[in-house]
């Protein structure tokens, strides 16, 4: 990414004052009480790891955060991005995508091998952020992850998750296969939780059978009657810059 827009500034954090703010976003965008307590942040920007705060100029308080810390998977060393947050007034000022590319260069300024977070595969909205404008790519189910987290997002869901992995590059086009996912599966979960399940349901036993194939979700594209459909393609080791066990 060649610069920030003006209104925008990060800045790594990493003194408790900034800490505490990071602290509230987190506590103001999930809620719950499954947050990362300051003293844990501090460890993390101190020791290794990365806290971003976000500002826009015509606000005073920060509108964006991002905590990630060094982690190795499948014998690689990455940058793990454990949160992300925006306020929802402030998500389209590209402030999340900057976000990660302020992790993207410290990862490549570290030698680390890609940048790595998961993300729950029946929100669209993320798996068109993630896939469509970063150009990540998800080869990885991971069933109900976190457990329950009973926060204002997931309630209590299982916590299926996609790991995706992010290095800047380009993965080459090739044959596709395609999986549905509802429009809105926030409010689905609100007003008929028994067909979320049966959403989160069959999504698990697709993605265990087609990334154990060697499939890769690459992008999200329209489908017929307007619902929307990961793309899934076979993946390489070296298109996703990852080794094998």
């Amino acid at each position: 990414m060649s610069s920030i827009p003006d209104p925008i500034t990060i800045r790594t954090v990493e003194d408790i004052d900034e800490l505490e703010a990071v602290h509230r976003l987190e506590r103001e965008v999930w809620g719950g009480d499954d947050l990362v307590p300051v003293s844990v942040l501090r460890v993390m920007a101190l020791e290794g790891g990365q806290v971003l705060l976000a500002w826009h100029a015509d606000h005073e308080a920060p509108v964006g955060m991002a905590v990630a810390f060094i982690g190795r998977r499948h014998q690689e060393w990455y940058l793990h991005s454990h949160m992300v947050a925006v306020k929802a007034p402030f998500r389209r000022h590209a402030v999340g995508r900057l976000l990660k590319y302020q992790q993207l260069g410290y990862a490549r300024a570290l030698g680390l091998a890609y940048v790595g977070w998961t993300f729950d595969p029946l929100q669209r909205p993320n798996g068109q952020f993630n896939l469509n404008v970063l150009g990540a790519v998800a080869r990885e189910f991971l069933p109900n992850f976190y457990g329950s987290l009973g926060d204002r997002i997931n309630g209590e869901f299982a916590t299926h998750r996609l790991f995706v992995e992010w290095n800047g590059c380009t993965t080459p086009r090739s044959a596709s296969r395609f999986v549905v996912v509802p429009d809105d599966i926030g409010r689905l979960r609100k007003e008929n939780p028994q067909s979320a399940r049966a959403w989160a349901e069959r999504h698990r036993k697709k993605w265990d059978r087609l990334l154990t194939q060697g499939f890769g979700a690459v992008e999200m594209v329209p489908g017929r009657w307007g619902v929307w459909c990961y793309r899934l393609q076979r993946i390489s080791s070296e298109g996703t810059n990852r080794s094998e066990n």
